[in-house]
């Protein structure tokens, strides 16, 4: 691909440049070539980019307009300077016996920047957000992870570590099919989609009063699920509020024979671990 597009810029080179639209063409046609052979990685950077974002979309072709609109970015909202906190509580399985923790994990919309550009190539805004965690409402907070959150007319974007993954489609509808949560990672898909539309749900966490909330909607990713493997991610989000409950379960439920044989049990869980987040308090920073 790269000698074509240099033979092609050759003879573009050797063509008299006239004024007018012919002209214009020559100057876009040059253009896109040197940047294709010039700046290879950049090109293809951008191409898998909009592939990312546009593919996922594509994919959901029975969406209509006469399909009604659950909601938009308002089921996260990002303004800086907010907090959101959170009830923790992890269980570690081995066989069988279970061991809980708990604790508190805070996150602080700290500040913002220019973000990537649209697919239109429209600016964005990207989030910074702070993620401590202390054992008891009575100890300071301690600061262990940052995220990126981006949110664009037709998506979230969420940034960590050296991963961007595709959080949220928009608008939220009843008919959506799943997408690919890993849609910028060449090497790996994971499915999400979207569950109980306009659900009321009641949740609480520990230390804290049982809040109701008129209408959410769940996003749930199924890496595994079976009789052997229990490999599970929910987040349940509220308009206007943002995310009220994420849950984690990776379980091996299974008896091992002294053959090393693997017998299925759902009611054994022979080692694994759940984690589970509730809002239980949200505001500005002072």
């Amino acid at each position: 691909m790269p000698i074509l597009c240099q033979l092609l810029l050759i003879v573009l080179d050797r063509l008299p440049r006239r004024a007018g639209g012919r002209g214009l063409l020559y100057l876009l046609m040059s253009s896109i070539l040197k940047l294709v052979v010039l700046r290879p990685a950049r090109w293809l950077r951008t191409i898998a980019t909009a592939l990312a974002l546009l593919s996922p979309l594509a994919g959901c072709r029975h969406d209509t307009d006469a399909e009604p609109t659950f909601g938009g970015p308002e089921l996260y909202p990002l303004t800086v300077g907010t907090y959101r906190v959170f009830a923790v509580a992890d269980t570690v399985w081995q066989q069988n016996q279970p061991t809980i923790s708990t604790y508190q994990r805070r996150e602080v919309v700290a500040d913002s920047f220019p973000g990537p550009a649209t697919t239109l190539g429209a600016p964005s805004i990207s989030y910074r957000v702070v993620q401590s965690r202390r054992a008891t409402a009575a100890q300071a907070w301690r600061e262990d992870s940052v995220l990126v959150l981006t949110p664009l007319p037709r998506a979230l974007l969420l940034s960590q570590g050296n991963r961007r993954t595709l959080e949220l489609l928009f608008p939220v509808r009843a008919g959506r099919g799943p997408w690919n949560r890993l849609a910028f990672d060449a090497s790996d898909s994971l499915s999400r989609e979207y569950r109980h539309l306009g659900e009321a749900l009641t949740l609480s966490g520990a230390g804290a009063a049982a809040k109701t909330y008129a209408s959410t909607v769940r996003t749930v990713d199924v890496d595994a699920a079976d009789n052997l493997y229990q490999r599970t991610y929910e987040q349940i989000y509220a308009p206007g509020v943002g995310p009220v409950q994420r849950r984690r379960r990776h379980l091996d439920t299974y008896v091992r024979q002294p053959d090393g044989q693997q017998t299925p049990n759902p009611n054994y869980i022979f080692e694994g671990y759940t984690h589970r987040e509730v809002l239980v308090e949200m505001g500005r920073m002072k």
